[in-house]
């Protein structure tokens, strides 16, 4: 029988003094404010930067102390994750335009679409940009900027682009009939597939280029990379977030009816976990068999990933919409609704290196094609 966990009811209370004096709950090394929500999941830089921005219309390069190394401002949100390159950054933000900054924080361009751009870009191993915009159209960019083509969906393009072992890309978009593109790098369409419902969030990419996928209306969907269907597993609240999946094939994800669900490679349910608050973040394997992710529950929890007991949680002061990344020694970043960016103290070294997709982006780059160490 599948099992079912519950989260505990009391909040861990031992806490310890930071640098200025503030209280922080235990396992919290430190937190960095923010005028406004930090919604967008962090991003790693190959040097253990972390790159984050805010609804107050900054984006900041914070160092593994918690100190802003350098800052930009847009003229509205940053709700996306950056994806990080070996020399430079690409980030999009609410006020229509791309940015792409070297990690000194100087800007090198800027790209203009023609709507929000509320999620993060992907990147090929021929570093070519893709860039999903609320104006329906995926854009192709080269390293200078340079519009290389653009595919224009149903409709809105709210989600995260995922890259496939040949180069093709696969997004879906927030039509009513849930649409699935798998495009060539070069912008020809492959196929399309209607799931049913919008596509808010990053396709999963999996053992043999399996696709795992979230649309809104609370199934998660797996299918081959030509397109075809496998199974759907379905839950009783919405799913905002995106799946992750471990080196066995099994998926993780959560859902606004407030479980946090493992699913195996042939979609029957693993365990679920319940907050009873909605979730939206996505989670992240964490080396040593942890998973890690927040909810509306104003906490930060990580879950055995072996059978979903709670190991332990952290409490914040907001909702948790953000989705965490995990360093190589072992600490967690994740945004919060408070305004704040959390460090966490995990048990976990790293990202789970065996993971295809062990995080919302793939990896701790954010650059939506499968992990392999911090790629």
């Amino acid at each position: 029988m599948p099992l079912v966990r519950i989260a505990a009811p009391v909040l861990l209370l031992s806490c310890f003094l930071s640098g200025c004096g503030e209280r922080l709950p235990e396992r919290v090394l430190w937190r960095l404010k923010f005028a406004d929500v930090v919604a967008a999941p962090p991003a790693l830089g190959p040097d253990g930067t972390i790159y984050v921005g805010s609804h107050d219309g900054t984006f900041c390069a914070v160092s593994p102390a918690g100190k802003r190394l350098w800052t930009q401002r847009a003229a509205d949100f940053y709700h996306a994750p950056a994806a990080v390159m070996s020399d430079r950054l690409v980030v999009g933000a609410f006020d229509q335009n791309v940015y792409c900054y070297d990690l000194s924080g100087q800007p090198k361009w800027t790209f203009a679409t023609h709507e929000r751009v509320e999620a993060g870009a992907a990147v090929g191993l021929d570093q070519t940009i893709y860039v999903p915009g609320l104006d329906d159209n995926l854009y192709a960019l080269g390293a200078d900027g340079d519009l290389l083509w653009r595919y224009t969906a149903a409709d809105d393009i709210g989600g995260s682009p995922a890259i496939l072992s040949d180069g093709s890309v696969v997004v879906g978009d927030k039509s009513p009939a849930g649409n699935l593109y798998r495009l060539t790098s070069q912008g020809r369409l492959v196929w399309r597939v209607a799931l049913g419902s919008p596509i808010l969030s990053s396709p999963a990419v999996g053992l043999t280029d399996t696709l795992y996928v979230t649309p809104k209306k609370n199934e998660l969907v797996a299918l081959t990379a030509d397109g075809k269907l496998l199974w759907r597993y379905a839950t009783e609240g919405a799913l905002i977030g995106s799946p992750a999946v471990d080196a066995a094939g099994n998926c993780t994800f959560a859902s606004y009816d407030g479980g946090l669900y493992s699913v195996d490679r042939q979609g029957r349910r693993r365990w679920v976990f319940r907050t009873f608050t909605p979730s939206s973040s996505s989670p992240a394997l964490g080396a040593g068999g942890v998973v890690y992710y927040g909810a509306d529950s104003h906490a930060v929890y990580a879950v055995s990933a072996a059978d979903g007991h709670l190991l332990w949680k952290v409490p914040t002061s907001g909702y948790v919409a953000s989705s965490p990344v995990i360093a190589p020694d072992g600490t967690l970043y994740i945004g919060c609704d408070d305004g704040y960016l959390y460090a966490i103290r995990t048990d976990s070294p790293g990202l789970e290196a065996d993971a295809p997709w062990p995080h919302l982006r793939g990896g701790g780059l954010c650059l939506g094609r499968p992990f392999g160490g911090l790629r």
